[in-house]
């Protein structure tokens, strides 16, 4: 009889489960649930025995993370559904920083997917790791770069940022939207597509096109590259006719990566404009650009070194679609003006 009534009730829970999975504001099946032992549990509803399994899984697994982070003893994990928070910030201090976040990764995360739908993308097992200091001298020491508010380390597979102590509940949209959505767009770059060695010019450009993204008052992003910063406008301008010109297609293409990592100023804005401007013209062409843009996504999920040519790859990626540097140059162009090589490199 035992065994019968155990039987029907988890009949009874599997109905109710594929109930809310189809409605999820379903009141009945929630109340049969509740009262049977499952819960909310992210997206999804588990037993409390399942939760627990669950748990003990992902503390082993946010211990295993924190050693592979090399974060000191005083960090603290605030985990988000899928979200891993880091921080030596006091408990508190970040939950209203914490819950925008969440908001915005989780529609980037979906706006990712939406845009690589043509494309195999991995599912997310261990969710995504975001490391948050509250000293600059202590951000600058792990991340081993000045002068920023945060960075992607691939290495380490985690963005880290610095939010100042007494700003955490007032850390305003431009950040989050800014700073944080660019370098996690990296990190989804890595570890939804499997890209460790993009073109620096293809990874930047893509991130460029989340942190310009114009967001709908539901908090879901609306469209992409659609709101520059006045920064990426100002360095668009002086890449247009007039200003200090175009550096062409070759050139952008050849910067090192490393060289990138140590610009600053003017130069460094320029890049990245440049970058954007591509990426832009290859998502928002006709069909050929779209799919040489996903040609070379799909070719940097291979590759497992930085190409030794770089030019010679994107020339060959584009000769597959019957186009050649010198045309992407032209179709630049007629997108966004007449576009002159800068000249010599600087």
């Amino acid at each position: 009889r035992k065994l019968l009534e155990k039987d029907r009730a988890e009949s009874a829970a599997g109905r109710y489960l594929r109930a809310i999975a189809l409605r999820p504001d379903d009141a009945e099946a929630a109340g049969f649930l509740q009262r049977a032992g499952y819960r909310r549990y992210g997206d999804a509803w588990l037993h409390r025995q399942g939760i627990a399994q669950r748990e003990a899984r992902e503390d082993r697994t946010a211990a295993r993370r924190k050693r592979e982070l090399e974060l000191p003893e005083r960090f603290d994990l605030r985990r988000l559904r899928r979200l891993r928070i880091w921080t030596d910030h006091r408990s508190g201090e970040l939950v209203p920083f914490t819950s925008r976040l969440l908001v915005l990764i989780e529609a980037e995360e979906r706006e990712y997917r939406r845009l690589f739908a043509p494309l195999e993308v991995a599912a997310l097992e261990e969710g995504l790791d975001v490391v948050v200091f509250q000293s600059r001298s202590d951000y600058e020491a792990y991340s081993q770069r000045r002068g920023t508010a945060g960075i992607f380390l691939p290495q380490r597979g985690a963005s880290a940022f610095y939010l100042p102590e007494g700003l955490g509940s007032e850390a305003s949209d431009a950040f989050l939207r800014r700073v944080v959505l660019h370098e996690v767009a990296h990190q989804l770059a890595a570890r939804l597509l499997g890209i460790r060695f993009a073109p620096r010019w293809l990874d930047e450009g893509l991130a460029l096109q989340f942190e310009t993204a114009r967001w709908d008052p539901e908090g879901r992003i609306a469209a992409l590259g659609a709101e520059l910063t006045p920064h990426l406008a100002a360095a668009i301008e002086r890449v247009r006719p007039g200003g200090a010109g175009w550096w062409g297609l070759e050139r952008l293409i050849e910067t090192p990566a490393q060289q990138v990592l140590d610009g600053t100023g003017e130069w460094v804005q320029e890049y990245y404009a440049q970058c954007w401007l591509i990426v832009r013209c290859l998502l928002e062409g006709g069909e050929r650009e779209r799919s040489v843009f996903f040609d070379l996504v799909e070719a940097s999920r291979r590759w497992t070194a930085a190409a030794a040519s770089p030019l010679e790859e994107v020339s060959r990626i584009l000769s597959r679609r019957g186009l050649t540097v010198e045309m992407m140059e032209e179709r630049l162009r007629g997108r966004f003006g007449t576009i002159r090589p800068r000249g010599p490199e600087r």
